[in-house]
């Protein structure tokens, strides 16, 4: 049964991913901080102090096999000429205000001009973030990046008019709105297929 990690860097929430012929439909349960086990349905939202650790199970699907082994591949043969397509950057609109220059305060909803962005709704000195600032290809995918600190911590700023003109594709968003290009992907031979798959 293929499986799979992943991790919220600010919260440490983990999900646990199963995937395999026998499972008929996709079910999700979390485990809350007390120890027991919940079924969670997108009709009933949990807070994110509410659990620690979520389990999904989905049924097999072999071209989304296919499209997970090919993104690895393309990951272990990269080289500093021959990157993969870039799917992580800098954000560009300002987070404090979702890029409206302006924001409501909590209480009494007053309308507040944003000193994030000086008002403009967007990120002035775009930053890489995770996990590009731990990624050893960042010199390669974004050679403008500059190395600055603030405080003790080290930050990698990007000039906005390159952050702006490279394009970054992310399977489930498009970080900075360009139109995304056709990606060349090589399928895997459709062989037959034990229940439990590895990855190579």
């Amino acid at each position: 049964m293929p499986s799979g990690f992943a991790t919220e860097k600010e919260t440490s929430h983990l999900l646990e991913l199963f995937c395999s012929k026998k499972i008929e439909k996709t079910e999700t349960r979390i485990l809350t901080p007390s120890g027991g086990w919940l079924q969670y349905t997108p009709e009933t939202p949990i807070e994110d102090d509410e659990w620690q650790r979520a389990e999904v199970t989905h049924p097999f699907d072999p071209k989304l096999h296919e499209q997970v082994v090919e993104r690895f591949r393309k990951v272990i043969h990269a080289t500093p000429k021959n990157l993969p397509d870039r799917e992580y950057g800098p954000k560009l609109i300002c987070e404090k205000c979702d890029g409206n220059g302006f924001y409501l305060t909590e209480k009494r909803q007053i309308k507040k001009p944003c000193s994030t962005c000086n008002e403009t709704g967007k990120i002035l000195e775009p930053r890489l973030g995770f996990p590009c600032t731990t990624c050893r290809f960042k010199k390669h995918c974004w050679p403008q990046a500059k190395l600055q600190f603030d405080g003790r911590k080290p930050v990698w700023v990007v000039p906005r008019e390159i952050a702006e003109e490279t394009l970054v594709i992310h399977p489930h968003e498009y970080t900075n709105g360009q139109e995304v290009r056709a990606s060349a992907q090589s399928l895997l031979p459709a062989n037959e297929r034990q229940d439990d798959v590895e990855l190579f």
